[in-house]
């Protein structure tokens, strides 16, 4: 049976040419006034310029009156694009290529398999919304939270990275709700006191490694990969898991590559019976910089929480630059105060900041020192 109209079979066909893009589809409607309607959005779709779902029309990529159904609605925005029909194992395969730090890429390699395996056969981009609530349904049933929050996470970023956070894709993912993960390591931040505590116990290169972390945030990945260098005083970390995680620290302490591997420490803080784990450290980085009074957009910065990379703001701002040192200023002051059973107040953040010689136990600490 043929589609057309004028043979006497079939649905209507609309014919026209709309803002330069010509269309003779079947309409899949009997309805003589359906096929007015569908003229008159034609028209209108071409008058608000969004040639793109013309060209679909004209290509059969979209239907008629599946267009007209989100159409009518009023809501442009649900009406499919191209996007849509892309194959979803392509386009996840292709954007996970494009993401920086080989870790992040190969867990996305892991969060791409399970996707694929909850979506149909030659599932679609359309197809991921269907997919997650199909991998929340069997994560809740294993009481696995933690795992699917992680792919509900690698799907957003895919489409919000290679669409918007307005498309309706992306926004029907982050409607999903996540599975609530019980945690199963408590944090165990410490004060400064605690932390040199807890170097002094651990003594050697394991307590000089705990320390560093303490006073400069980094992540155990980051320290034990090198993926840090000093330039100009400062510490600049090279995270590379996302932007924001290149940043400039203050320098707070001596440092110098590490000569356990990271497998080595762990062994040691757990050995030593203390109840902490290697990133209580940066954690207790950040309560310092919180504590201190650091203003809360360095805190991020420090921390590579920042929404932008910040090290080329640092090196173009100088008032930045003294900002971040007078940061150095008061958190020597904090850590000082917190080592001395003080809390590090009525120091002023104008005195230099020396290099002292390493007294046992010190661990490099760069000690603010009095003038007088």
């Amino acid at each position: 049976m043929t589609p057309f109209r004028s043979h006497g079979k079939g649905t209507y066909v609309l014919k026209g040419t709309f803002g330069g893009v010509r269309i003779e589809r079947a309409t899949g409607t009997h309805d003589p006034k359906r096929l007015e309607d569908l003229r008159a959005m034609c028209r209108t779709l071409a008058d608000a310029g969004r040639l793109d779902i013309l060209e679909q029309l004209r290509d059969g990529t979209l239907g008629l009156l599946d267009c007209w159904r989100h159409y009518r609605g009023g809501d442009w925005s649900r009406i499919p694009t191209p996007e849509h029909a892309r194959p979803l194992a392509d386009a996840f395969a292709t954007w996970r290529r494009t993401v920086p730090g080989d870790r992040h890429r190969r867990d996305l390699g892991v969060a791409e398999r399970q996707i694929l395996a909850a979506a149909r056969a030659g599932a679609t981009v359309a197809d991921l919304p269907a997919a997650v609530s199909t991998l929340r349904s069997r994560y809740d049933a294993k009481g696995a939270g933690r795992q699917f929050n992680k792919l509900r996470d690698a799907a957003s970023a895919f489409l919000k990275q290679t669409l918007t956070r307005r498309h309706q894709l992306y926004q029907a993912v982050r409607a999903i709700e996540p599975l609530t993960v019980i945690r199963r390591y408590a944090k165990h931040p410490q004060s400064p006191g605690s932390a040199r505590t807890i170097a002094d116990v651990l003594g050697g290169e394991a307590g000089r490694i705990w320390w560093l972390l303490c006073c400069t945030g980094m992540g155990p990945d980051e320290y034990f990969s090198l993926k840090w260098a000093v330039e100009d005083d400062l510490l600049h970390v090279k995270g590379t898991k996302r932007r924001g995680r290149d940043r400039l620290v203050p320098l707070l302490a001596e440092i110098e590559p590490p000569l356990l591997t990271v497998w080595g420490f762990r062994s040691a803080l757990k050995r030593s019976g203390l109840g902490v784990k290697p990133y209580d450290a940066r954690r207790s980085f950040a309560n310092w910089l919180e504590q201190a009074g650091i203003w809360e957009t360095h805190q991020q910065a420090y921390m590579g929480h920042g929404p932008r990379t910040i090290t080329d703001l640092y090196r173009r701002h100088e008032l930045v630059l003294t900002q971040l040192e007078r940061d150095r200023a008061t958190l020597l002051a904090f850590i000082a105060g917190g080592i001395s059973g003080g809390t590090g107040e009525g120091v002023s953040p104008d005195v230099s900041v020396t290099r002292l010689g390493i007294e046992p136990r010190t661990y490099g600490l760069k000690v603010r020192c009095s003038t007088n």
